[in-house]
């Protein structure tokens, strides 16, 4: 699942500029723990950048690089 639910994320947050952990979750329909798990991943790969508690994503995530 986590391939599929970091593509997912990936997709999400090309059309959501930023998000908390729980406003991703509620807006998928998905836990909040599971969610944040990936996210977090996704910060240590680069992916996505924290901020406050708020996640946005890389310019080279955005462009599949």
């Amino acid at each position: 699942m986590s391939d599929d639910l970091r593509s997912t994320l990936l997709a999400y947050f090309k059309i959501i500029p930023s998000a908390s952990a729980e406003e991703v979750a509620h807006d998928l329909g998905l836990g909040q723990r599971e969610v944040q798990d990936e996210l977090r991943s996704m910060d240590d790969d680069d992916l996505l950048r924290m901020r406050n508690g708020w996640y946005s994503i890389m310019e080279r995530a955005k462009h599949g690089k």
